[in-house]
């Protein structure tokens, strides 16, 4: 299984990685276009700014990554507070949208992605899985690992 997944990675990371950066620079740009305004922490208050105004690099890769964790479809138990403030300053419905308009617009490059991200992933899962296994099957009484 080691081996599976150590192929596929030497098969398809190359081509992962490049996917990964295409959309990166896709979201960038996109973010860059809208006429959205995102919420920026200024001395005493909020200001509201256009994504290419945002001077804070952390900033504008926070946004960047909300958006890509709407294209990819990541659950969003899994980011909880990022989801309420994106919620509590009235961008997320905004972000959304604009994700899946990214979505359409990619198409089949996003599948691609999606496709060699979960195999890779399941493969992964299966190790791990397996490893977990064997570790508890070589134990011995006491949960003294067996060497």
């Amino acid at each position: 299984m080691l081996n599976k997944t150590e192929q596929e990675a030497r098969n398809n990371g190359v081509k992962i990685l490049r996917l990964l950066n295409s959309l990166s620079d896709f979201i960038y740009k996109k973010l860059d276009a809208c006429d959205l305004d995102f919420p920026y922490p200024s001395e005493s208050n909020i200001e509201f700014k256009k994504f290419r105004d945002l001077r804070n690099e952390i900033y504008k890769q926070d946004y960047a990554s909300s958006v890509f964790l709407f294209v990819i479809g990541e659950d969003e138990d899994h980011w909880p507070n990022r989801c309420g403030r994106l919620r509590r300053y009235n961008i997320y419905d905004s972000l959304k949208k604009l994700a899946e308009e990214i979505r359409d617009e990619l198409g089949v490059g996003l599948k691609q992605l999606l496709g060699l991200r979960n195999t890779l992933i399941e493969y992964i899962s299966e190790c791990k899985e397996e490893i977990n296994k064997i570790e508890h099957t070589t134990k011995l009484k006491g949960s003294c690992p067996y060497l």
